[in-house]
Protein backbone atom coordinates (compact mmCIF):
# COMPACT_ATOMS: atom_id res chain seq x y z
CA UNK A 1 0.00 0.00 0.00
CA UNK A 2 2.78 2.25 0.69
CA UNK A 3 5.55 1.86 -1.42
CA UNK A 4 5.59 2.97 -5.25
CA UNK A 5 2.64 5.94 -4.42
CA UNK A 6 4.99 8.71 -4.47
CA UNK A 7 7.64 7.76 -7.44
CA UNK A 8 7.43 10.08 -10.74
CA UNK A 9 8.43 13.12 -11.37
CA UNK A 10 5.07 14.79 -13.22
CA UNK A 11 4.19 18.77 -11.56
CA UNK A 12 1.75 17.13 -9.91
CA UNK A 13 3.92 14.27 -7.79
CA UNK A 14 6.53 17.12 -7.48
CA UNK A 15 3.81 19.50 -5.98
CA UNK A 16 2.94 17.02 -3.66
CA UNK A 17 6.68 15.85 -2.30
CA UNK A 18 6.90 19.33 -1.58
CA UNK A 19 3.57 19.63 0.55
CA UNK A 20 4.77 16.42 2.16
CA UNK A 21 7.90 18.29 3.36
CA UNK A 22 6.20 21.26 4.42
CA UNK A 23 3.54 19.68 6.13
CA UNK A 24 5.68 17.64 8.22
CA UNK A 25 7.54 20.57 9.67
CA UNK A 26 3.70 21.16 11.86
CA UNK A 27 1.71 19.03 14.59
CA UNK A 28 -1.14 20.55 13.20
CA UNK A 29 -4.41 18.39 12.48
CA UNK A 30 -4.28 17.29 8.92
CA UNK A 31 -7.21 16.15 6.29
CA UNK A 32 -5.80 14.21 3.21
CA UNK A 33 -8.46 14.99 0.28
CA UNK A 34 -9.32 13.33 -3.14
CA UNK A 35 -10.22 9.92 -5.26
CA UNK A 36 -9.75 6.97 -3.12
CA UNK A 37 -6.66 4.89 -4.36
CA UNK A 38 -4.67 7.80 -4.72
CA UNK A 39 -1.98 6.61 -2.40
CA UNK A 40 -2.78 8.55 1.12
CA UNK A 41 -1.04 6.36 3.50
CA UNK A 42 1.78 6.78 1.51
CA UNK A 43 1.47 10.62 1.78
CA UNK A 44 0.57 10.10 5.49
CA UNK A 45 3.72 7.61 6.46
CA UNK A 46 5.57 10.53 4.51
CA UNK A 47 4.48 12.80 6.72
CA UNK A 48 5.09 11.56 10.06
CA UNK A 49 8.71 10.07 8.63
CA UNK A 50 10.02 13.89 7.37
CA UNK A 51 8.67 15.00 11.02
CA UNK A 52 10.40 15.03 14.13
CA UNK A 53 8.10 12.07 15.52
CA UNK A 54 9.60 10.16 13.26
CA UNK A 55 11.26 7.92 15.88
CA UNK A 56 7.43 7.09 17.67
CA UNK A 57 4.45 5.27 16.64
CA UNK A 58 2.77 5.39 13.54
CA UNK A 59 -0.43 4.18 13.98
CA UNK A 60 -3.30 3.47 10.96
CA UNK A 61 -7.26 2.94 11.68
CA UNK A 62 -10.05 2.34 8.51
CA UNK A 63 -13.23 4.00 10.11
CA UNK A 64 -15.08 1.98 8.20
CA UNK A 65 -14.60 -0.91 10.38
CA UNK A 66 -15.74 0.88 13.45
CA UNK A 67 -19.29 -0.52 13.86
CA UNK A 68 -22.21 1.82 15.28
CA UNK A 69 -22.20 2.21 19.68
CA UNK A 70 -18.21 1.49 19.31
CA UNK A 71 -14.85 3.23 18.72
CA UNK A 72 -12.75 0.21 18.24
CA UNK A 73 -10.56 1.48 21.29
CA UNK A 74 -9.81 4.57 18.88
CA UNK A 75 -10.46 7.03 22.32
CA UNK A 76 -10.79 4.40 25.08
CA UNK A 77 -9.30 1.72 26.20
CA UNK A 78 -9.91 -1.19 28.14
CA UNK A 79 -9.72 -1.68 31.81
CA UNK A 80 -10.11 -4.69 34.30
CA UNK A 81 -7.67 -7.38 35.23
CA UNK A 82 -5.68 -6.88 31.81
CA UNK A 83 -6.04 -3.05 30.72
CA UNK A 84 -5.29 -1.70 27.23
CA UNK A 85 -4.42 1.50 26.22
CA UNK A 86 -6.44 3.31 23.73
CA UNK A 87 -5.08 3.77 20.36
CA UNK A 88 -4.71 7.76 20.94
CA UNK A 89 -2.75 6.91 24.10
CA UNK A 90 -0.44 4.32 22.31
CA UNK A 91 -0.07 7.40 19.86
CA UNK A 92 1.61 9.59 22.13
CA UNK A 93 4.34 11.87 20.82
CA UNK A 94 3.70 9.90 17.28
CA UNK A 95 0.94 10.24 14.40
CA UNK A 96 -2.69 8.64 14.52
CA UNK A 97 -4.03 8.23 10.58
CA UNK A 98 -7.56 7.66 10.45
CA UNK A 99 -8.52 6.60 7.12
CA UNK A 100 -12.39 7.64 5.35
CA UNK A 101 -12.74 9.60 9.12
CA UNK A 102 -16.33 10.53 8.63
CA UNK A 103 -17.31 7.15 8.74
CA UNK A 104 -16.48 7.28 12.61
CA UNK A 105 -19.66 7.80 14.09
CA UNK A 106 -20.77 10.93 15.01
CA UNK A 107 -20.54 10.88 19.17
CA UNK A 108 -16.82 9.56 18.37
CA UNK A 109 -16.11 12.54 16.14
CA UNK A 110 -17.02 15.27 18.55
CA UNK A 111 -15.28 13.47 21.03
CA UNK A 112 -12.07 13.59 18.73
CA UNK A 113 -13.06 17.09 18.48
CA UNK A 114 -12.47 17.75 21.72
CA UNK A 115 -9.18 15.43 21.99
CA UNK A 116 -8.03 17.72 19.41
CA UNK A 117 -9.28 20.51 21.79
CA UNK A 118 -6.72 19.91 24.45
CA UNK A 119 -9.12 17.77 26.70
CA UNK A 120 -6.19 15.19 26.46
CA UNK A 121 -2.85 15.43 27.73
CA UNK A 122 -1.63 12.99 25.06
CA UNK A 123 0.11 14.71 22.19
CA UNK A 124 -0.88 13.04 18.85
CA UNK A 125 -0.39 14.28 15.46
CA UNK A 126 -3.88 13.60 13.63
CA UNK A 127 -3.71 13.32 10.02
CA UNK A 128 -7.32 12.18 8.61
CA UNK A 129 -8.50 10.78 4.95
CA UNK A 130 -12.04 10.97 3.47
CA UNK A 131 -12.83 10.56 0.01
CA UNK A 132 -15.55 12.89 0.45
CA UNK A 133 -15.43 16.16 -2.10
CA UNK A 134 -15.91 18.26 -1.62
CA UNK A 135 -16.59 18.00 1.67
CA UNK A 136 -20.50 17.05 2.89
CA UNK A 137 -20.79 18.80 6.34
CA UNK A 138 -23.83 15.78 7.07
CA UNK A 139 -21.29 12.93 7.29
CA UNK A 140 -18.89 14.97 10.09
CA UNK A 141 -19.95 16.70 13.70
CA UNK A 142 -19.43 20.34 13.07
CA UNK A 143 -16.63 20.32 15.92
CA UNK A 144 -14.50 18.11 13.91
CA UNK A 145 -15.71 19.63 10.30
CA UNK A 146 -14.36 23.01 12.15
CA UNK A 147 -10.72 21.30 13.39
CA UNK A 148 -10.27 19.36 9.99
CA UNK A 149 -11.18 21.88 7.30
CA UNK A 150 -8.39 24.02 8.21
CA UNK A 151 -5.82 22.25 6.42
CA UNK A 152 -6.37 20.36 3.66
CA UNK A 153 -4.07 18.45 1.47
CA UNK A 154 -5.40 17.04 -2.17
CA UNK A 155 -3.67 13.86 -3.07
CA UNK A 156 -4.05 13.79 -6.97
CA UNK A 157 -5.08 10.45 -8.70
CA UNK A 158 -2.74 8.37 -10.80
CA UNK A 159 -5.34 9.72 -13.61
CA UNK A 160 -3.70 13.35 -12.88
CA UNK A 161 -0.28 11.88 -13.33
CA UNK A 162 0.04 10.03 -16.89
CA UNK A 163 4.03 11.14 -16.92
CA UNK A 164 4.19 8.87 -13.83
CA UNK A 165 2.61 6.09 -15.15
CA UNK A 166 5.70 3.99 -17.19
CA UNK A 167 7.79 4.26 -13.70
CA UNK A 168 5.26 3.12 -11.54
CA UNK A 169 4.13 0.25 -13.98
CA UNK A 170 7.75 -0.95 -13.76
CA UNK A 171 8.52 -0.62 -10.20
CA UNK A 172 5.16 -2.82 -9.41
CA UNK A 173 6.44 -5.33 -12.54
CA UNK A 174 9.87 -5.12 -10.95
CA UNK A 175 8.58 -5.55 -7.40
CA UNK A 176 6.33 -8.52 -8.01
CA UNK A 177 8.89 -10.63 -10.11
CA UNK A 178 11.41 -10.30 -7.05
CA UNK A 179 8.56 -11.60 -4.88
CA UNK A 180 7.77 -15.14 -6.83
CA UNK A 181 10.95 -15.68 -8.49
CA UNK A 182 10.57 -14.45 -12.29
CA UNK A 183 12.19 -12.20 -14.83
CA UNK A 184 10.79 -9.66 -16.62
CA UNK A 185 12.56 -7.24 -19.40
CA UNK A 186 10.07 -4.46 -19.15
CA UNK A 187 6.68 -3.15 -21.15
CA UNK A 188 5.99 -2.62 -24.42
CA UNK A 189 5.59 0.71 -26.15
CA UNK A 190 2.20 -0.09 -27.25
CA UNK A 191 1.37 -1.62 -23.78
CA UNK A 192 2.97 1.51 -22.27
CA UNK A 193 0.69 3.71 -24.71
CA UNK A 194 -2.57 1.65 -23.12
CA UNK A 195 -1.59 2.19 -19.56
CA UNK A 196 -1.10 6.13 -19.98
CA UNK A 197 -4.16 6.48 -22.00
CA UNK A 198 -6.33 4.43 -19.03
CA UNK A 199 -8.14 6.74 -16.41
CA UNK A 200 -7.45 4.31 -13.38
CA UNK A 201 -10.76 4.46 -11.37
CA UNK A 202 -9.48 1.88 -9.20
CA UNK A 203 -6.23 4.13 -8.65
CA UNK A 204 -2.79 2.79 -7.98
CA UNK A 205 -4.02 -0.46 -6.24
CA UNK A 206 -5.58 -1.00 -9.40
CA UNK A 207 -1.93 -0.44 -11.54
CA UNK A 208 -0.13 -2.60 -8.79
CA UNK A 209 -2.53 -5.30 -9.26
CA UNK A 210 -2.63 -5.26 -13.26
CA UNK A 211 0.84 -5.49 -13.30
CA UNK A 212 0.76 -8.23 -10.70
CA UNK A 213 -1.65 -10.22 -13.37
CA UNK A 214 0.38 -9.50 -16.33
CA UNK A 215 3.39 -11.13 -14.08
CA UNK A 216 1.51 -14.05 -12.85
CA UNK A 217 0.31 -14.56 -16.62
CA UNK A 218 3.30 -14.07 -18.36
CA UNK A 219 5.35 -17.34 -20.78
CA UNK A 220 8.14 -15.47 -21.33
CA UNK A 221 10.37 -13.54 -19.81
Amino acid sequence: RVEGPLLGNSAAVRALREMIDRYAATTEPLLLTGPYGGGHEAVARAIHHASSRSRNAFLHLNCTLVPVGHDLGLLEGTSGENPRPSLWELAHRGTLYLEEVQRLPPEVQERLAGFLAGETTCDVRLIAYSSTAPLVPRDFHPKLLARLEVRQLRVPPIAERSDDIGELALFYVQQHTRRVGSVAQGISETSMDRLRNYRWPGGIQELQSLMERAVSSATGP
